[in-house]
């Protein structure tokens, strides 16, 4: 029963003390007409879409979405920290419509965001540790 007990207050201590900083949230803004999707990955620099359909979040016109790094299977941001995040911005028609591997052999993407744990810091700073949106468009 001790050993329960240590158990559960030390998972206790190490959940309660993790590092849950602003950065690992951010928003996207869609400012658009159109539907938009969002999906994105650590992938290096200068790439195309993965070969695998990433995990997508559809965005409405004109609305806000809190995006955090379950997006790109990092449930604790534990990867920013190190490697830069790329994020796709795709038109939800074509997404609807067009295979994966169409659209990463055409690269039909309506745009592309990447960045790291340091440039969120830098955008928090700026926006005086407020949570930040990445604008589309």
């Amino acid at each position: 029963m001790k050993k329960n007990l240590l158990f559960v207050y030390s998972l206790m201590f190490l959940l309660g003390s993790c590092d849950r900083d602003r950065w690992q949230f951010f928003n996207i803004h869609n400012d658009s007409e159109i539907t938009i999707v969002v999906c994105g990955a650590y992938i290096l620099p200068d790439t195309l879409l993965p070969g695998k359909q990433l995990k997508t979040i559809k965005i409405p016109p004109n609305r806000n979405y809190e995006i955090n790094c379950t997006l790109f299977d990092d449930d604790y941001c534990m990867r920013l920290k190190y490697e830069k995040v790329t994020l796709f911005v795709l038109d939800n028609t074509v997404f609807q419509v067009v295979p994966w591997d169409t659209i990463r052999k055409y690269n039909i993407v309506l745009k592309r965001y990447e960045f790291n744990r340091q440039d969120i810091t830098v955008l928090l700073k700026k926006y005086d540790n407020r949570y930040w949106a990445l604008p589309y468009p």
